[in-house]
This record gives C-alpha cells, sequence and structure tokens, in this order.
C-alpha cells in the first residue's frame, strides 16, 4: 500500500514539474508578444505621424497644381503628386499589415 502511494504521489510531483514547467514556458512566450504587441504599436505610431505629413504635402502639392497655371509646372507638381501618392499607398499597406 504503501508502495503504491508513492508510486502516486511520485507521478503527481512529476506532473507538477512538468505543468511548472510548461507555465514557465507560456509566461515567457507572453513577455515576448507583449514586447513585440509594444514595438509594432510604436512603429504604427510613426508610420501614422509619416503618414500625416504625407498628406500635408499632398495638399500642398494639390493646392499648387491647382494655383500654377504653367504647363511645364502642372507636369511637374503631377509628377510629384504621383510619387506622393505611392508612397501614402506603401505607407498604408505597412499600416495595414501590422494591424
Amino acid at each position: 500500500m504503501a508502495s503504491a502511494s508513492r508510486q502516486l504521489l511520485d507521478e503527481l510531483t512529476m506532473n507538477v514539474e512538468e505543468l511548472l514547467k510548461r507555465y514557465d514556458a507560456v509566461n515567457e512566450q507572453l513577455d515576448s508578444l507583449r514586447y513585440q504587441n509594444e514595438q509594432l504599436r510604436a512603429e504604427m505610431v510613426r508610420t501614422h505621424a509619416e503618414l500625416s505629413d504625407i498628406q500635408r504635402k499632398f495638399r500642398n502639392l494639390q493646392s499648387a497644381y491647382t494655383l500654377s497655371g504653367n504647363t511645364e509646372q502642372r507636369e511637374q507638381a503631377k509628377r510629384r503628386l504621383t510619387h506622393l501618392i505611392e508612397y501614402i499607398d506603401k505607407a498604408l499597406e505597412c499600416v495595414t499589415i501590422e494591424e
């Protein structure tokens, strides 16, 4: 009887030790995920600020395009605007991927 009880106690001890190891591993993974989440959040804030700046530049170019009467200046503004739109699209893709 004592032998059976001892064997059950040993098994229980091993199971508890295994559970503690798993618990520690899950906690480490949780810490890692929290850190990664913080990093991604900071990147999202930076990207959002960059996007806001690009939108401001876009509005300025739109105004310049509207006000310019010169065909050459209009074409140059159009090229810059196209470049900024492409840049905005790329920034939006990054934000979408990170979410």
